[in-house]
Order: C-alpha cells, then structure tokens, then sequence
C-alpha cells in the first residue's frame, strides 16, 4: 500500500545508500522531532531555553512515554510506523504551542503520508478547533490562513507522492 516512508525509502536505496544508513536516518530525524517537539513545548510552558533543552533530553535519554497509541512508541525502535507518529505528533503540537501554526500544518499534512489515520485524526483536530473559533466570533482569520498555508504545501507534497505510487504501482 502507499506510504511515503516506503518511497522515501526506495528513493534512497535506489540512489545507493544502504538499508542500515536509511534506518539509522529514520531514527535520527524522528529523534530530531521528537527532542524538537519536546522542547517546544517546555519552552511554551517555562520560558526558559536552557531547562527546555535539559528537561526535553532528560526525557529522551529516559525514554519516557507520554501515552501510548495502539502500539510501542519508544524513541528509539524497530515500529517505524510509531516512531514516527508519535515524534510528528510531538513535533505538532510543540510548533502550536509556539504558534508556528505554518509548519505546523504543514507537518501535519507530511504525517498523513506517513501514517494516514493519525495525520487524519491530527488535521480532523486542528481543523474541528478552528472552525469551532470562528463559529465563536474569535478573529483567527490569519492562524487560519497560515495554517491552511501549511496544508496547501504538504497536501502538495502528499498528492506528488500519491500519484508517483499510483504510476509505479503493477496492475493485478
């Protein structure tokens, strides 16, 4: 089935990088997102760089979980899958609360290439909360084209992905 870690993936071996060098990657940019998602949202809470930075690796080193979805969300792991769901939901929600509301759409959208019922579940969210503001009178008129900003550039990025998978996929 399609899944843009899968094409990334064969992008890569098909250039000639090893099957060991593509995981160590993927574990290394879902760590990136994660410390990056973690501190983020400590820096929103604390005000305070250098504790967010200590406190977000703290918990890396520690692994510690904050909840668990329908499988293994460890930091580091062979669940590619959890990985990077759990990471880019951290990653999210960090860049929301730094109001990076661009990014953080446009993150949003690269998740549902990489795991479709939780980057469904994440924009069903972002989208519920925003036309909820505005059926409320609240003026989000430019978080909202900002983030649909965001949207328009992954969505983009998915629908190139969509259609190379449907051009290379063999007919049964």
């Amino acid at each position: 089935g399609w899944n843009t870690l899968h094409q990334i993936s064969a992008i890569l071996i098909k250039i000639g990088i090893s099957q060991n060098f593509i995981s160590y990657l993927f574990v290394f940019t879902s760590a990136i997102s994660l410390l990056c998602g973690l501190y983020l949202i400590l820096y929103s809470l604390t005000d305070y760089k250098l504790f967010s930075i200590i406190v977000a690796i703290i918990f890396f080193i520690i692994q510690k979980h904050f909840g668990h979805v329908d499988y293994p969300t460890l930091t580091t792991s062979e669940h590619t899958y959890g990985l990077f769901t759990f990471s880019l939901f951290t990653l999210i929600l960090g860049l929301l609360s730094q109001r990076n509301f661009k990014f953080a759409g446009f993150v949003s959208t690269i998740l549902l290439g990489f795991h479709l019922v939780a980057g469904a579940w994440v924009i069903s969210i972002i989208l519920s909360i925003l036309i909820f503001s505005i059926l409320l009178k609240k003026d989000n008129n430019l978080i909202f084209k900002r983030i649909l900003l965001g949207f328009s550039l992954g969505l983009f990025l998915i629908f190139i992905s969509l259609v190379f998978f449907y051009l290379n996929t063999i007919p049964k």
